[in-house]
């Protein structure tokens, strides 16, 4: 049986059971696999006919229940780390179920144990949905939406003055009415004099109004936190270093992260385009998120080093380049830490370089 203290004991990067040399490849990689989904949709998708005992990716709510993240595990136990502010988890086979809040198991700081209680929801959808819409409290803050979460998600009801998730223009949920017709387009808001400020950048998007192109770091940074990304990651750490107007893409082209996230995927063109809006820096910063969670593991490696955390899962996609494989901009960094692995040194005449490597496989160069 899975068990916490076997799985402390797994080696992810070598795959193998310190003490009994039990081959943990394939655990190690589904724990991973899970931690990689970021929404309910992705974890519901793939959990389409998963049965009530079978071991897969379960959903935890966490922090104030408006987000979460994917966690392997059974139907009695989490097998993967839970986050220190987790509140329920949802095990796999009941994910997609009617009664999947009856069944949910609560969470503390390091385990998650069953409770019964149902907490008003009558879906994990709902759950996370209230929440998510009620985050906002100005009918102005639609503008930004589409960039920023699934569209068509929230609407504004007027006489309470908050969102609520909708369905066809109407609320989605009894939890949630609304007495009136729902806003859905926000240049239908009535005028309002509430403002908001710099400490509430994350439950009203009024900061951004100021933010007009040419964009300032300050307005790239809290865009970036908006869409999602910390800053624990490499790009707001870099964009913080930046000067206040202008050259924030210097201090980002020295990050070998940042330079394979431009190679592989749609790059980003807000840190040198001044005339980019701040929709388009949303947009951009919600990609790199989304980005973080791709199949592609070079492309989700770069993007979770820029997003998430600096060093996460560092260059782990080099462990998908072979001798066949081209060299290119996104890949050379490979090609260079292999070099120096085996001794060699930055100042030798034989280093691998783009220019000296750019097209030819690896075995070439």
């Amino acid at each position: 049986m899975l068990n916490t203290d076997f799985l402390t004991n797994a080696t992810p990067h070598r795959g193998i059971l310190n003490m009994t040399q039990l081959n943990t490849r394939q655990i190690d990689a589904a724990i991973k696999s899970c931690q990689k989904l970021t929404t309910l949709k992705q974890v519901k998708s793939g959990n389409t006919k998963t049965t009530a005992n079978e071991a897969g990716c379960g959903w935890v709510t966490r922090g104030n229940g408006s987000e979460g993240q994917g966690v392997f595990g059974n139907y009695t136990q989490t097998f993967g780390p839970i986050p220190s502010d987790a509140l329920h988890y949802y095990p796999p086979g009941i994910v997609n179920s009617k009664s999947a809040d009856e069944l949910k198991i609560q969470c503390g700081m390091t385990e998650c144990v069953r409770e019964s209680t149902r907490e008003g929801f009558t879906s994990i959808d709902e759950s996370t949905e209230i929440p998510t819409c009620a985050k906002y409290d100005r009918c102005q803050d639609m503008k930004y939406f589409n960039s920023i979460m699934e569209p068509g998600l929230c609407g504004y009801c007027p006489p309470s003055g908050r969102f609520v998730p909708m369905s066809n223009g109407a609320p989605k949920y009894a939890n949630a009415p609304c007495n009136s017709s729902l806003i859905t387009d926000y240049t239908k808001c009535p005028m309002s004099s509430k403002h908001g400020n710099l400490k509430e950048a994350f439950t009203t998007l009024a900061p951004l109004d100021s933010c007009s192109a040419p964009l300032t770091r300050d307005c790239l940074v809290l865009a970036a936190k908006t869409a999602g990304c910390s800053p624990e990651g490499t790009l707001i750490a870099s964009l913080y270093t930046s000067p206040p107007t202008s050259g924030y893409d210097d201090a980002l082209q020295s990050q070998a992260s940042y330079r394979i996230y431009q190679a592989q995927t749609n790059p980003l063109t807000v840190t040198t385009d001044k005339a980019a809006t701040i929709q388009a820096a949303l947009a951009q910063f919600k990609s790199m998120y989304t980005a973080t969670n791709s199949t592609d593991s070079t492309t989700s490696a770069a993007a979770r080093d820029l997003c998430l955390q600096k060093d996460l899962d560092a260059y782990s996609f080099c462990n998908d380049v072979t001798d066949t494989t081209i060299v290119n901009a996104g890949n050379i960094v490979c090609l260079q830490q292999k070099y120096l692995n085996k001794g060699g040194k930055v100042i030798d005449p034989m280093y691998p370089t783009l220019a000296k490597c750019v097209g030819k496989q690896f075995s070439q160069c």
